[in-house]
């Protein structure tokens, strides 16, 4: 907790009149109000007062957003979330009791704080404060005894890459596209990285209004900046911020600027410049997820790396906190496998992104868009499965076990794939492993049924195996060695027969899957 920059009088009665406690109150209330309480900021993630804490202030946001929880048996139970204009604290102060919740700062937060005995002193003095604060109270003990769950509050997405030219800003398109598309909740693009004049690069060949940057201006109200908000031909919102390289104190909006769109989206993605500057490491700091791009090229690999150590250092995100994304956009410069990218970052891929072929080598946005609406493409299906792990969409299918129910389990995908249902992950035990595995390797619910119909008896299942079982050098020389020394102590033929049941054996334990649809299936299945 740091005091604040104190706003003027005239400053600070404006922001207390919009605050719902005192809307009615007089202009002489007003300034005694005014009088007593002082600005106070809470960087993100700390404590305000926690649970059995005694009170000591009244509390009102003026810009942020803060969470009111419980822990119970090792469990965080979520009330609610605070915003701009809210009232907390009162309850304990009112009633003498310690604190009944825990609040926390989810985002830089901005708060005035009216101390214990000024507070006794004005609803003495301001009556309209008792009668709104009876009532708030009461509201307050019915969702004391309901648990929110935390399933509406808004996601800040930052999404950022340490080269250009890697797909960050197709990507983040894409995913606004998707989060609308598929939870069909408000979704806002904010632009912080975007030069003046080369804002259409977001809105493609369609006819785009004039956006001005609401940090040159000024904006940081709600109004103002809602008269600045675009709605992009994709379905989603989208917000000018101005890049950040041109304007001292850029830095300063971004916190009240997420909170305030906060209130009004559900997802919020930004999308950054490749400089870490002020403006960068504050939006980094009020997200609650950071989406790092790179592609395969050892340049922006080993960049990406040096990027995520500064972040570590100069943010402290935790692991959980930070995606990567890998777009596998072919390159002429000197590429890494997926397998070398992960080492050298020194943690996984959370996500893949299929290259994009197009006539001209580039993709602009209304190719994306295009793209976005083949369903099937890889690309498409990518990003969707992302949005939809962001609204808790994902759907899963297990695959039971038992030979006669591989043929079910065939019929049930016919159904999933007639319907265009969406399955994002698949499990399964035996025959359900095998079947789900195939299925998520590409084969079709169709194909499935034509390898099934194939099977008129047990032995028929080798047809699967023709083209997936390798022969490893060693096993044919071993199996030389033996049939050799069998040959020479019991005949040609004996030697002939041991050779290959020797070669065959090893080919079985050592051999690699070299193709075809079981390597399929057990890939998909790891």
């Amino acid at each position: 907790m740091t005091i604040a920059d104190q706003p003027g009088s005239e400053e600070k009665l404006s922001i207390l009149r919009r605050i719902a406690l005192f809307s009615s109150c007089t202009e002489e209330h007003l300034h005694l109000v005014a009088a007593r309480t002082r600005l106070v900021e809470y960087k993100k993630g700390e404590m305000l007062y926690r649970e059995g804490e005694a009170a000591a202030a009244l509390y009102i946001v003026a810009s942020g957003r803060l969470e009111v929880f419980s822990v119970i048996d090792g469990t965080k139970h979520l009330y609610t979330v605070l915003h701009n204009g809210d009232t907390f604290g009162e309850v304990s102060l009112l009633t003498g009791e310690p604190h009944s919740a825990t609040v926390q700062a989810l985002n830089d937060t901005l708060i005035f704080q009216l101390e214990k005995h000024d507070f006794e002193e004005l609803i003495n003095r301001i009556p309209s404060l008792v009668l709104y604060l009876s009532r708030l109270l009461s509201k307050r003990l019915r969702i004391k005894g309901h648990a929110a769950g935390g399933g509406t509050e808004a996601t800040i997405l930052a999404i950022y890459s340490a080269a250009r030219g890697v797909g960050r800003t197709l990507f983040t398109v894409a995913l606004a596209t998707s989060l609308r598309r598929e939870t069909h909740q408000p979704v806002i693009l904010v632009d912080v990285n975007t030069p003046e004049g080369q804002i259409n690069r977001f809105f493609g060949g369609a006819s785009h209004p004039h956006v001005r940057s609401i940090v040159h201006q000024g904006l940081v109200s709600d109004e103002e900046i809602a008269h600045e908000i675009q709605h992009h031909p994709a379905g989603f919102d989208f917000l000018y911020a101005g890049a950040p390289t041109t304007h001292e104190g850029h830095e300063a909006l971004i916190a009240p600027l997420a909170s305030e769109l906060a209130q009004h989206y559900r997802y919020i993605l930004m999308d950054l410049p490749i400089d870490v500057d002020a403006t960068v490491l504050k939006a980094l700091t009020q997200a609650d997820l950071i989406y790092l791009v790179t592609d395969c090229t050892r340049e922006s690999v080993i960049r990406t790396q040096a990027l995520m150590r500064q972040l570590r250092d100069a943010v402290g995100s935790p692991p959980q906190q930070m995606k990567i994304v890998l777009n596998l956009v072919e390159s002429e410069r000197e590429r890494l496998t997926s397998a070398q990218v992960a080492e050298t970052l020194e943690r996984p891929i959370d996500l893949a992104l299929p290259h994009i072929e197009t006539p001209s080598g580039e993709v602009s946005i209304d190719e994306l868009l295009r793209l976005l609406d083949q369903r099937n493409s890889p690309y498409a299906r990518a990003v969707r499965y992302v949005a939809r792990d962001l609204g808790g969409l994902l759907v899963g299918l297990a695959l039971g076990s038992g030979a006669a129910l591989g043929l079910a389990h065939i019929g049930v995908l016919k159904v999933f794939e007639r319907e265009h249902i969406p399955i994002d992950l698949v499990s399964g035990s035996s025959i359900g492993a095998l079947v789900g595995g195939l299925w998520a390797s590409g084969v079709s619910a169709q194909e499935l049924e034509r390898m099934a119909l194939r099977f008129k008896n047990p032995w028929d299942i080798r047809r699967l195996f023709v083209f997936d079982l390798g022969l490893p050098a060693a096993s044919l020389v071993i199996g030389a060695l033996a049939g050799g020394l069998m040959g020479v102590l019991a005949g040609v033929w004996a030697g002939l027969l041991l050779g290959f049941i020797v070669c065959v054996i090893l080919a079985l334990l050592m051999g690699p899957l070299v193709g075809g649809p079981i390597q399929g299936a057990q890939l998909m299945a790891h």
